[in-house]
């Protein structure tokens, strides 16, 4: 698992292995939010955040709120539970790729 040490990541809405992408994020160092999509909206205003898994359905609040994180430079990663189950590879190997830093150089 890459290194996500001050990275702060939301979790949107809920699949079966949430608890499972989770902990692995943890592990990596990051401050993970479980939030639904009515708290994700408060969220985004009040914390950096630097990426976003999306695992809830996609109804016009997600919609919207997919376009406020597109706004705010959020990167976001649609979750299924089909996903989560047979690609936890997606997770460790790609993952790197979402940090963002808004005030330090970007990662190499």
């Amino acid at each position: 698992m890459p290194n996500l040490l001050s990275s702060t990541i939301l979790i949107v809405g809920e699949t079966p292995d949430v608890s499972d992408l989770r902990a692995r994020l943890v592990e990596s160092g990051a401050t993970v939010h479980v939030v639904s999509v009515a708290g994700a909206f408060l969220l985004v205003r009040q914390k950096q955040i630097d990426s976003a898994f999306i695992a809830a359905n996609l109804d016009e609040s997600t919609e919207q709120l997919c376009a406020e994180l597109d706004s705010l430079g959020i990167a976001r990663v649609f979750l299924t539970p089909e996903r989560a189950v047979r690609q936890p590879a997606f997770v460790s190997g790609q993952l790197k790729n979402l940090r963002r830093k808004l005030r330090t150089a970007a990662i190499a």
